[in-house]
């Protein structure tokens, strides 16, 4: 199941109020803002003001905000600048401005802190994480989550500590470690039953609902999504209700009630729309516009996928473009259009490929510096005590030696303490060497499973453009260029061969030259030849090539047989006509034979294909020649320190 099928309940820190206590406190600051006279009560009811106003009317708040802001910079009032940047970042934040958000959140936080307001530094680190986190920065979420966490659990704030919990839990959640984020979202839980708290009950209970969703247990996710509605709905509070609406629709779809799924959808949108929530508004259009595509309506359908791109797209929402962008690949390929349909691919598949080897670069980078921390942290520790035993050694000497005169028996005692000592620094030697090794092991098992990674991907990507090649063959009709694009794509598909070689093999060093050179000849054979009517004979002994030879190989491979199955037999249907391939392994060099008995060459020089195999024998360093008595015969040397022989 995707990621990013619901959204989970972020957990913003700021209240918000009933509409009729709401409205009658901004009267009453409103009124007092009217009669203050100095500058320090206009910053303060200012401030307040559009606090209270931040999810009621964000412009507003952001209007009274800078004025605050203004008039607490004139008066140098520290605590003034703070309050009115925090509800800066508020304001901004709830309207999708992220990275303006965080840029006030900073500037207050870096104020709080020279204030020692520990429940303020607490509040800003959790809402600066839910940027974060909603960005798909979830390092520097979860440190900023965990920040706040041990400030409010240190100022006994149980409501802040749930909410901190609830949120950490999102980080594991989007991390696909759902047993940890469920234990993090119940704990959460168990903290708002306690205290009653109605709305911390629904939120935690949508977050419980979405592991459920994600992990396939779908009856599980209605129950408790059902439940945190039902909480949602009895507090009568705007811009809540549309999560846990949101993840019953993504429940009921994947449940295939069509019906109630948009029911659930729709309200979840209508509310998001009026809240400007951009998570929610891309994640409910997504799901609608997969509804519409269901029931047939096309025009429906794309007007809100491509509406939900757009809002992830404008918002920097990762996770939601990349959802969005397959809906609309998936769409547009089964309307036929093709065009369209490539370039949402190419949208999903950098996104895809972005997160992902942002994640893998990390994880390459973290191993090699720790490796290098543990080796040359025991480097130094054995070089010191190495050191140490030099020195205790000298110094038993020459006790030994002074001792020697006068006793002998004493002189028996220092030997057989000495050889005592001796053997067991060697024994603590040898198992910390055993230790080290270990870790070697243990961390080149590590890097060869991440190289093996990288492989898999690179040969995904290949097979990528070879379907992009088929699809565009598809759509031209000239001939010579179909054909060029088909040469292009048997091309690209002896380089995936390799490696796909490389990552299902044990080695990554090196290729199975016969295993490789027969899976592509094979492949080739079938695409021209699908009826079996030329005869092929292999021989090919074992070989092992480093891969970028074993590349070439398939490469020139490809060209001959390619080129012999197009011009070599005029009569497709011609009896006895035979290919034969040979790869040996002599003492001094490694030989590669490929053989026709057709009409033979032309002008081998002027061609395309002959210029091409050439460039990569010399590339290889090895020898080319062409005999074109009987047929064709194309025999490639390279020296043997290019391969070594295999074994079996």
């Amino acid at each position: 199941m995707k990621r990013g099928l619901a959204v989970l309940f972020m957990l913003i820190h700021w209240a918000i109020p009933e509409s009729v206590a709401q409205e009658s406190l901004l009267d009453s600051l409103a009124a007092s803002l009217k009669m203050a006279t100095s500058n320090s009560d206009k910053i303060r009811l200012l401030n307040a003001l559009a606090y209270e106003l931040c999810y009621v009317n964000a412009d507003s708040a952001i209007r009274l905000s800078e004025a605050s802001l203004q008039l607490a910079v004139k008066e140098n009032e520290p605590k003034g600048k703070a309050d009115a940047l925090n509800n800066l970042g508020i304001a901004n934040h709830i309207r999708g401005n992220f990275p303006v958000a965080l840029n006030q959140y900073s500037s207050s936080l870096l104020l709080r802190r020279e204030q020692n307001d520990s429940a303020g530094v607490a509040g800003l680190l959790n809402n600066m994480a839910s940027i974060y986190a909603v960005q798909g920065n979830y390092p520097e979420a979860l440190e900023n989550y965990q920040q706040s966490l041990e400030l409010k659990l240190k100022l006994g704030n149980e409501k802040g500590a749930a909410n901190s919990l609830n949120n950490i839990g999102n980080i594991y959640y989007y991390q696909k470690n759902y047993d940890l984020s469920l234990q993090y979202y119940e704990r959460a839980l168990e903290i708002e039953n306690k205290m009653g708290n109605t709305m911390g009950q629904g939120r935690s209970l949508g977050n419980v609902g979405l592991v459920y969703l994600e992990t396939g247990k779908l009856n599980e996710a209605l129950q408790n999504y059902l439940r945190a509605y039902q909480k949602m709905d009895s507090l009568k509070l705007e811009c809540q209700k549309m999560y846990p609406a949101n993840g019953l629709g993504q429940t009921y779809y994947q449940l295939g009630k069509l019906e109630a799924a948009h029911k659930f959808l729709d309200e979840a949108y209508t509310e998001a729309v009026a809240c400007n929530d951009p998570v929610i508004l891309s994640s409910s259009l997504e799901t609608l516009g997969k509804i519409s595509v269901a029931n047939k309506q096309y025009t429906l359908a794309e007007r809100r996928l491509k509406e939900s791109y757009d809002v992830a797209e404008a918002n920097d929402l990762k996770v939601q473009v990349k959802d969005a962008s397959k809906s609309l690949y998936e769409f547009y390929k089964s309307r036929g259009n093709i065009d369209q349909a490539l370039s949402f691919l190419e949208i999903n598949k950098s996104v895809t490929d972005n997160l992902l080897n942002e994640d893998l670069t990390e994880q390459l980078t973290r191993m090699e510096v720790n490796y290098q921390f543990k080796d040359e942290k025991d480097s130094l520790q054995f070089a010191r005590e190495k050191e140490l035993l030099s020195y205790n050694s000298e110094i038993k000497r020459r006790e030994l030696v002074q001792m020697s005169t006068f006793f002998g028996l004493g002189l028996a005692f220092v030997l057989l303490f000495v050889i005592y000592r001796f053997y067991r620094v060697k024994q603590k030697a040898n198992e910390q060497l055993s230790v080290k090794n270990e870790i070697i092991s243990r961390t080149l098992q590590e890097k060869e499973m991440v190289l093996k990674e990288i492989h898999h991907r690179v040969k995904n990507n290949l097979q990528i453009v070879s379907s992009l090649l088929n699809i565009q063959s598809k759509m031209v009709k000239d001939e010579a260029a179909k054909q060029a694009i088909r040469d292009s794509q048997s091309r690209v598909h002896s380089m995936s061969l390799v490696h796909q070689n490389l990552y299902s093999s044990g080695e990554v060093g090196e290729v199975s030259a016969n295993e490789y050179l027969e899976q592509l000849i094979l492949s080739v054979c079938r695409s021209f030849d699908p009826e079996g009517n030329r005869q092929l004979n292999l021989q090919l002994e074992p070989v092992a090539l480093p891969p970028d030879m074993a590349m070439n190989l398939g490469l020139i491979s490809n060209e001959i047989i390619t080129n012999a199955f197009k011009h070599a037999f005029p009569a497709p249907d011609k009896k006895g006509s035979a290919i034969s391939v040979s790869l040996v392994a002599a003492a001094e060099h490694i030989s590669l034979s490929i053989s026709d008995n057709g009409v033979g060459l032309e002008n081998p020089q002027q061609s395309f294909g002959m210029q091409l195999i050439e460039a990569l024998v010399r590339s290889i360093k090895g020898t080319l020649s062409v005999d074109s008595t009987n047929g064709t015969c194309f025999t490639i040397k390279l020296s043997q320190p290019y391969g070594q022989t295999v074994y079996s």
